[in-house]
């Protein structure tokens, strides 16, 4: 009796662990799990070519393809605080400058007390962001206004805040130091005979940028187009700036020097368009190699990976990592917009992160016919309001001469639809065109005017604890500080500045204990990751060009 009594007995508890319900969580961190290589971009041939990711990581380290601080802000300002240098003085930054590859490839400046935007040539209005592991984005910037790794680089390299650099600046380093390289890396696209030397193309100038005559005759390496004999490739060029429907034109010695609006005395305009064209693909494939390079960037094998790969075990994370991964698929509510296995949904929401700091403009600084313009009806032209996150971003994306669909695409099936992109229907019934992106070229702009309003866009968390400071305004300076004071207040943070736009009905109080807010800084630090070295190692740079 006493046996069967046992037996009985074992048989319950066995039952009663046949019984116990699954463990919630692991399910939920799988959908975390399985990140592989990087999508496709099919708008650049060059991705995973050794020579062109050998020529682009100099690139990426390379001060001198930058200009001159200018020191002004995105709003045309002129800066409160010291800059990199002083104004007219040699920017010298690279792309590592502000996206350091050795911590996150975020933007570690030394900038001065209470700047947390990003300084270049100028001022940005946001905090850098990080391109260690930027391949897995689906759109690029904070406000979504780039569809490509390479589309992004050729707008910030000309950006007067960022690297204030040109693409005939970029023509002339790479004849002059990386000829070469160049060659090897595009042999599709030989370099012109008439750049032949920084040196020489000086020795045909005269102190104005004119060309000297040859016995009163302009010669060949220049052109009297628009009437004075001016240099087919100067040493220094950009597009300026144009009213959105206007046509570019030369306006050599009719224009008052501006080194942001209308830089090099409109040099641009005063070129030929095949040779306008020339130095665009130059500077293109210089912005690809840069993209090939930075899909290399990939860190792996997080202490979260191996956790992952190991079957969620417990104890392989610490407690406090474990506890808090929990709470991140779980009460509190990160993983609804950190999803994936990037650990970002790659979409835009409006979390309450307001407009404050030096060089953060609001709406009230964006008065009507302003640079940053926030009243007028931008209905068909984009007006820069950038105090609107992705609603301003997404319309500049529209406009944009560099997205997927532009004649400067490696996608042809892509590149030639560009004509029905506009259309909503065509994007709908044709969803995986131009790599998925598709959808935002057709975004109804009525749709856009209150969901995108002060919207931001999901950064990744892989590598997080790397890349303080926090939000696209760089308010937060710890990932302590994101949590408990943003999250888990419900964005009641009592920091000032001005809130844009409607708060995402989903941002509400977490009620997180102390324990609790330590425990998710703990599964963050998890998402550190490993990079290989020789990828990150700084490359032999050239030195400086004698512009």
């Amino acid at each position: 009796m006493a046996r069967s009594l046992i037996l009985f007995i074992a048989t319950l508890g066995i039952a009663a662990c046949e019984a116990a319900p699954p463990d919630p969580f692991p399910p939920l961190l799988r959908k975390h799990v399985g990140r592989g290589d990087p999508p496709v971009d099919s708008s650049n041939r060059y991705i995973g070519d050794p020579a062109v990711i050998a020529l682009g990581k100099k690139l990426y380290f390379d001060p001198y393809f930058s200009g001159k601080v200018v020191f002004s802000d995105m709003l045309l300002r002129p800066m409160t605080t010291p800059a990199r240098a002083e104004p007219g003085a040699a920017t010298e930054v690279s792309c590592n400058s502000c996206h350091d590859v050795s911590r996150g490839g975020s933007d570690h400046s030394p900038y001065p007390s209470g700047i947390v935007v990003s300084l270049g040539g100028g001022a940005y209005d946001v905090n850098g962001q990080q391109t260690i592991n930027s391949a897995y984005n689906d759109i690029f910037y904070w406000n979504g206004r780039n569809d490509t790794l390479w589309s992004q680089i050729v707008a910030v390299v000309e950006s007067h805040v960022s690297v204030n650099g040109s693409r005939m600046r970029v023509a002339w380093r790479m004849i002059d130091k990386y000829k070469a390289e160049y060659e090897a890396a595009f042999p599709e696209y030989p370099l012109p005979a008439l750049l032949d030397s920084i040196e020489a193309q000086k020795a045909r100038l005269n102190d104005d940028g004119t060309c000297k005559l040859d016995g009163g005759t302009c010669p060949a390496e220049c052109h009297t187009t628009y009437g004075p004999c001016l240099p087919r490739f100067p040493l220094e060029a950009r597009p300026g700036f144009v009213e959105f429907g206007d046509l570019a034109v030369c306006q050599w010695g009719q224009v008052a020097a501006d080194d942001v609006q209308q830089p090099y005395g409109d040099a641009w305009d005063c070129m030929q368009l095949a040779d306008q064209r020339t130095a665009t693909r130059i500077y293109v494939n210089f912005a690809k190699a840069i993209a090939a390079y930075e899909y290399t960037l990939i860190s792996k094998n997080s202490p979260f990976d191996v956790w992952a790969d190991g079957g969620f075990v417990p104890g392989e994370l610490s407690p406090e990592a474990e506890r808090g991964a929990e709470l991140f698929v779980g009460k509190a509510g990160c993983a609804e917009c950190h999803s994936g296995p990037n650990f970002t949904d790659n979409r835009f929401h409006n979390i309450g992160v307001p407009q404050l700091g030096e060089y953060v403009p609001t709406t009230a600084d964006c008065p009507e016919g302003g640079w940053c313009d926030c009243v007028s009806d931008d209905t068909d032209i984009p007006k820069n309001c950038l105090p609107d996150g992705a609603r301003d971003g997404l319309r500049k994306l529209r406009a944009n001469r560099f997205r997927r669909d532009s004649e400067w695409s490696d996608d042809v099936g892509c590149r030639s639809h560009f004509a029905y992109h506009s259309m909503p229907e065509y994007a709908k019934s044709h969803p995986d065109e131009c790599d998925g992106r598709v959808k935002y070229y057709s975004l109804p702009l009525a749709d856009m005017d209150e969901t995108l309003v002060g919207a931001w866009k999901t950064p990744s968390l892989r590598d997080v604890a790397l890349t303080a400071p926090y939000m696209h305004n760089g308010m937060y300076s710890t990932l302590r500080e994101v949590i408990a004071d943003h999250y888990n207040t419900g964005a009641v943070h009592g920091r000032g500045g001005e809130t844009v736009g409607t708060l995402d009905s989903r941002m509400t109080t977490l009620t997180l204990s102390n324990q609790e807010i330590d425990d998710l800084v703990a599964f963050l630090n998890s998402l550190t990751g490993e990079l290989d070295s020789a990828v990150i190692e700084p490359p032999v740079v050239p030195g400086p060009s004698a512009f």
